[in-house]
């Protein structure tokens, strides 16, 4: 119940099994709203979840996607440009795995007609808000414990289209160092760029062995320019409240 030109909050909870994970990584439910002499809304409530596979191998982290075997469920996709109810216009697809050390992540982003992807060769990157501003680059944001309150908790790792990689805790602007030693390889070829990285799940304490993570994957392209995010953020993309669900299935 919401009162008259008021606000309410209602946590939506539903059951699927995991088989049956859906495209892009998103399940959807229909939700009604009903008001007294009004016609019923219907709107879609979006939840990101992703299942990754046990890797047989290590995989080895070269820019390459070639050693990416199809998995059921591992594809995060249909970014939306952050802060609108709009699909990007540059195109995203992510993949994930894992290994009882590393955590790996792969993207493939499409670039626009004849551009060569943007970076600059340092160790920093210049935001608006939560922007990065004339780089490509993609970026990691992770809740190992599921139960982080602010983005101050979250752990995130960016990576320029260069191979560059930063590693650190909290908001852009504000953040802290995170020592990590990950690994990360960046290529492009025509009109797409790809980027590999593992993240070793030591790097997280105890909460590394955790079996079900939050997660969201952002990614910025300096020729649109546009930012986009895979879980449907419509405010802040580092709000720990809208960030996705990655389980790590067992062998």
């Amino acid at each position: 119940t919401v009162p008259p030109l008021g606000r309410a909050a209602a946590a939506l909870r539903f059951a699927c099994p995991l088989q049956s994970a859906a495209p892009a990584g998103k399940l959807t439910a229909p939700v009604l709203l009903e008001a007294p002499e009004q016609p019923s809304r219907a709107l879609a409530a979006v939840a990101g979840l992703l299942l990754s596979p046990p890797a047989a191998a290590p995989v080895v982290v070269d820019g390459d996607l070639v050693d990416w075997p199809p998995a059921v469920g591992n594809v995060a996709g249909a970014f939306w440009r952050a802060g609108r109810p709009a699909a990007a216009r540059a195109e995203t697809n992510a993949y994930v795995r894992h290994d009882k050390e590393f955590l790996y992540f792969a993207f493939r982003c499409d670039l626009p007609a004849g551009a060569a992807p943007t970076a600059d060769a340092v160790n920093r990157v210049r935001y608006d808000q939560w922007m990065a501003l004339g780089e490509d680059l993609v970026e990691i944001i992770l809740d190992p414990t599921t139960r982080a309150d602010s983005a101050d908790d979250l752990y995130r790792l960016t990576i320029k289209a260069n191979g560059i990689a930063i590693a650190a805790r909290g908001l852009p602007g504000g953040e802290r160092f995170w020592p990590v030693e990950a690994q990360v390889a960046a290529s492009h070829g025509e009109n797409v760029m790809y980027i590999e990285a593992a993240i070793p799940r030591a790097a997280f304490g105890a909460a590394g062995a955790s079996r079900q993570w939050r997660v969201n994957l952002l990614r910025t392209t300096a020729g649109v320019p546009e930012a986009s995010t895979w879980a449907e953020s419509m405010r802040n993309p580092y709000d720990p409240k809208s960030l996705g669900s990655l389980i790590l299935m067992e062998e």
